[in-house]
């Protein structure tokens, strides 16, 4: 490392770069893409279901356009304004009469690789699925833990969940699914035909080399729940999921900015010569 000291002389020692890696300014993460696209509203997801009572909205630190509070009114800690923040109010009292949501599948919410082609995963790579969940305190559950993100391949057995406590509702928890495409059922290729005299076989089919599985991301509030009473009462908020390589959760970076290599490490220094 060199620096120009305003003269002809470079000065190349004494010179020390700070940085402190458990500072998420200094070091956001490594270089990584968020394959989860940013949605506008509710009816980006690939599936919502239940109609208006069990609809997502986007939440904001300085707008409410949708009149369900911003922010600061409804979660502790900080947002901003490069977050992505989701709310499920289904469970208020305001709708079922307080009898709780009936069906289970209402609230579910889905990305899926056919209206999102960065969900079509490679086989055999690693991935890490991760949001910050966040349950008010009114809500009706507060033990054990039950699933609020998941994923699954199409057309493939088994299923990846992630859990959150709800014996510390009124708390942001890091939910995370580390998790690696498989091929459960194998493609063959079929053989062709032997020729007669005189006359060429026919081809066989050509082996389909499947390096890619379609994947389906869920937020679901209720997965797991057995009751409608356990489905009543308070709100769900989702911060920043993120879909990335490997298996260790980074800082959040939104789909359509991914961050780089250039961008990954900062200097905290403060050396204007540097």
């Amino acid at each position: 490392m060199s620096a120009s000291n305003g003269e002809i002389r470079k000065r190349t020692e004494g010179l020390v770069l700070y940085t402190n890696e458990l500072y998420h300014k200094s070091y956001p993460g490594k270089p990584a893409s968020n394959l989860i696209a940013t949605l506008a509203n509710y009816s980006d997801f690939s599936a919502k279901l239940g109609g208006w009572p069990n609809r997502f909205y986007r939440i904001y630190k300085d707008k409410d356009p949708n009149q369900q509070g911003m922010y600061k009114s409804l979660a502790t800690g900080t947002m901003s304004t490069n977050d992505v923040v989701y709310k499920y109010a289904g469970w208020s009292s305001d709708y079922y009469s307080d009898n709780g949501v009936t069906n289970i599948l209402h609230g579910m919410h889905t990305l899926a690789a056919a209206g999102f082609p960065s969900l079509r995963l490679t086989i055999g790579q690693e991935y890490i699925f991760s949001c910050e969940v966040f349950v008010s305190k009114t809500h009706i559950r507060n033990s054990d833990s039950y699933p609020v993100i998941s994923a699954k391949a199409t057309d493939q057995t088994g299923k990846y969940y992630g859990y959150y406590d709800f014996g510390k509702t009124g708390t942001w928890q890091v939910v995370t699914i580390v998790f690696t495409p498989s091929l459960k059922s194998l493609v063959k290729a079929t053989s062709g035909s032997a020729g007669t005299a005189g006359t060429s076989g026919t081809s066989g089919a050509s082996g389909v080399i499947t390096r890619t599985l379609t994947h389906t991301l869920y937020l679901w509030p209720h997965e797991g729940t057995n009751a409608a009473s356990d489905r009543r009462r308070g709100y769900m908020l989702y911060k920043n999921p993120q879909l990335e390589k490997g298996n260790i959760r980074t800082q959040f970076t939104r789909f359509e900015k991914a961050r780089s290599s250039v961008n990954s490490l900062k200097d905290l220094s403060s050396n204007k010569i540097l």
